[in-house]
């Protein structure tokens, strides 16, 4: 059986590519390993939380803090520009 995969590697970039599998299960497995090997890590969902959390609360960020993925680092990143401007036009 001949499949098409897409497998995101950002946000609206994705590489498909046609391989032939024995069975569906095999073609699903193969997409999940595949998936995952393209996933940025980042911080774990509770840790994340906690650290957006607080610079919501705060407006400060801990620079040192190791591990976002790249989608964290962008999120703060423009919560920083947004803090910013609020103070400035205050």
């Amino acid at each position: 059986m001949q499949v098409t995969q897409r497998i995101p590697t950002s946000q609206f970039a994705y590489i498909e590519f046609t391989t032939d599998y024995e069975t569906a299960e095999d073609a699903l497995e193969e997409n999940a390993r595949l998936v995952k090997a393209y996933e940025e890590p980042g911080l774990p969902q509770n840790e994340w939380a906690r650290v957006r959390n607080a610079m919501l609360v705060t407006g400060e960020f801990d620079p040192n803090i190791e591990g976002l993925s790249k989608a964290q680092r962008y999120f703060i990143n423009q919560l920083k520009l947004a803090l910013r401007a609020h103070k400035d036009g205050q």
